[in-house]
């Protein structure tokens, strides 16, 4: 995947990045079975790929949830100093 892909799966919302991440488990269990089945896989490197997609997916949502607290902590300094220049007057 390229960063154009990253760049796509950040616009997506949640639930479409985790519709995402269940369809490429999916198509990681299909080509697991094909390759435990004895079948040589077409694309051998199709394996590492679809976990990969799956990483990037879970580090997407990981970020997406972890953002919103970052922005409380980073609004928290502001809010404290606000206070401590109101108890100063």
């Amino acid at each position: 995947m390229t960063k154009k892909t990253i760049a796509k799966y950040r616009g997506l919302g949640m639930q479409e990045l985790e519709e995402k991440e269940a369809e490429l488990r999916a198509m990681l269990a299909k080509e697991r079975s094909i390759k435990s089945s004895g079948t040589r896989p077409e694309k051998p490197a199709t394996i590492g790929n679809l976990r990969r997609g799956i990483a990037k997916c879970l580090t997407i949502i990981a970020e997406k949830q972890k953002a919103p607290k970052a922005a409380v902590k980073a609004a928290a300094p502001k809010a404290k100093k606000a206070v401590k220049e109101k108890g100063a007057n």
